[in-house]
């Protein structure tokens, strides 16, 4: 059994969600390379949260569903590398679902902007991009200051990463249920 190892109070092994050991299993070293890592993640990322395990609570648990395999098929949490990198695959598997789902948003709030004043969907339009520019600034403050411990060492960088992940998986996921709402109205 592996120990947890902390990086910035983040506990750094944790075994994936039961649900999805299937699809994690399928891994292995050769899926985490520069020109595949990311699209293993992503894959894993989409499996974990699919249909039936699409709740909120339960996608949550997915964030980290990518940096785990990746770490279990190239080595351990103890390597510094592995950690950089898997750490990456991850990140960028979950920023690439964060920008797909803002060209949505994007997409619906120019709509929405030309919507009559009395519909409220103009107005929501107005404020969801000086919205989200906020959530942006408070994410990378959060993770500066979460990260302050840990300056100058080589798990610096990993934490700011793995911080700045978790963030972007919980504004996707989010905004994910948000739009798909919206896009129903």
């Amino acid at each position: 059994m592996r120990l947890p190892i902390l990086a910035g109070g983040v506990v750094l092994a944790a075994v994936p969600p039961a649900a999805f050991a299937a699809e994690v299993q399928q891994t292995t070293p050769a899926d985490w390379t520069e020109t595949t890592g990311e699209a293993t993640a992503a894959r894993l990322i989409q499996a974990c949260v699919a249909p039936p395990y699409d709740t909120p609570s339960k996608k949550m648990a997915c964030f980290r569903v990518a940096l785990d395999a990746c770490l279990r098929d190239n080595g351990s949490n103890q390597s510094q590398y592995d950690l950089n990198v898997c750490g990456d695959y991850s990140a960028q598997a979950w920023r690439a679902r964060y920008d797909r789902v803002m060209a949505r948003a994007d997409a619906l709030m120019a709509r929405w902007a030309q919507a009559p004043a009395d519909s409220g969907k103009a107005s929501i339009a107005a404020r969801f991009s000086e919205q989200e520019q906020l959530w942006r600034d408070w994410s990378k403050a959060d993770c500066e200051m979460r990260g302050k411990l840990s300056v100058g060492g080589s798990i610096h960088g990993f934490s700011v990463t793995l911080c700045a992940s978790r963030h972007v998986a919980a504004r996707t996921l989010d905004l994910e249920n948000q739009i798909d709402w919206w896009e129903s109205r």
